[in-house]
């Protein structure tokens, strides 16, 4: 039932998760379906182990509460794992269904993957927003310019956190004085990477 709790032997199985997802699984184990705890590798939500969501199968009838055997890859290895029928909705029992783009009505917008576990988007890398339909500043290829991070900002924007030494909204701009040393470590980088030099420092990377 919907309602069902999460047995407390799940606590034991999320925290092997955690040290399977540290670990180097062999390859030969993972061809031959020792670890039924794919899940855990492929960084699926370790709390839904229990109802037999991303569990390894043959067939269908290896598969409970009505999941399917389907076809899954992982880092070009090709398994079957038990999922929501279509790979369109997730959660216990299958009953939520994966977000979709108002636009396209593809799943997560063509641009993540539905986690099976709670019928949420996992978002490929450069995007963000429920249904992956924000894309990062500085473009999905080369998120925040490489030179920082893009995170969430609110359910329908994202914006960049930049590394230091750099600046801007997509982190294209470096700072005087370059991003080893900006200011030359004698000033503030404001936004358009031009220095605000302290301490009796001059010059436009503060380094007189």
């Amino acid at each position: 039932p919907g309602t069902e709790e999460v047995p407390a032997l799940t606590k034991w199985k999320a925290a092997l998760c955690r040290t399977v997802e540290s670990s180097v699984v062999p390859d030969e184990q993972m061809r031959s379906g020792a670890f039924s705890l794919l899940v855990c590798v492929a960084q699926f939500a370790c709390a839904q182990i229990y109802n037999g969501v991303n569990q390894l199968c043959v067939v269908d009838g290896n598969c409970t509460r009505g999941l399917s055997c389907i076809d899954y890859d992982y880092r070009s290895r090709a398994f079957k794992i038990c999922g929501c029928p279509g790979g369109s909705s997730g959660g216990i029992n299958c009953a939520t269904p994966c977000p979709r783009s108002a636009s396209s009505g593809a799943i997560c917008n063509g641009q993540g993957e539905c986690d099976f576990s709670a019928g949420t988007c996992v978002c490929n890398t450069g995007w963000k927003g429920a249904n992956c339909t924000v894309e990062c500043p500085g473009g999905s290829s080369t998120p925040c310019t490489l030179q920082g991070d893009c995170v969430a900002d609110g359910p329908n924007r994202a914006k960049c956190e930049c590394y230091s030494g750099f600046r801007n909204a997509s982190c294209n701009v470096e700072c005087r004085g370059g991003s080893t040393a900006p200011c030359s470590n004698h000033g503030v980088c404001n936004i358009d990477g031009s220095c605000t030099c302290v301490g009796g420092w001059r010059g436009v990377a503060c380094n007189s």
